[in-house]
């Protein structure tokens, strides 16, 4: 994986073949920080496809991002009715737009789902662990801070959060998906 310094990450940004998402126009202008321009692309996909759970579910993203908190909830519930099915577009988009209403119990019934459908997943893992963690339910948190570290490769990375954890320490440092 690239590794850059925070300053030049914006710059880093703005190349769709480094973040993975060169067919969606939104999700390009999105990821060069061009908030307007993409909300217009995700309303111009869904004015196309009215049906298209993804864009709906992206632009509710972008809402939420925006602070548009009821509005990319509208978005979010379209996108769910539509296809609700869809582990991508819920397991992340979703329950993070729960957490920033601060339904953590929500997005966990939500999380809990799609670790049955797939309990590798460690972005799952992650969000169990934050949102358990913002809650105070350290003894649930742990079991996934142990997973979401152990399958991206760092399980010693759990020792360090047990100890933050039992001293009171924060463990927002350990939040962040590792790099490598």
């Amino acid at each position: 994986m690239l590794r850059l310094p925070p300053e030049q990450w914006r710059g880093d940004r703005t190349r769709p073949e480094l973040f993975g998402c060169p067919q969606n126009p939104g999700g390009v202008r999105q990821a060069a920080w061009d908030w307007s321009g993409a909300e217009a692309e995700y309303q111009r996909a869904i004015a196309l496809n009215h049906n298209s759970a993804g864009a709906h579910g992206d632009l509710g993203g972008l809402l939420d991002n925006l602070g548009r908190l009821d509005e990319g909830w509208k978005e979010q519930q379209i996108a769910f009715e539509l296809d609700p099915n869809n582990a991508d577009l819920f397991n992340f988009t979703l329950s993070c737009g729960l957490e920033l209403r601060g339904q953590y119990d929500r997005a966990i019934a939500i999380y809990q789902m799609f670790l049955k459908r797939d309990p590798d997943n460690g972005y799952t893992h992650l969000g169990l662990a934050r949102d358990y963690t913002r809650m105070g339910m350290y003894k649930e948190a742990m079991p996934h801070w142990e997973q979401f570290w152990t399958l991206f490769g760092f399980p010693d990375v759990s020792v360090e959060v047990h100890h933050a954890l039992a001293t009171g320490d924060t463990v927002e440092p350990y939040w962040n998906q590792p790099r490598r």
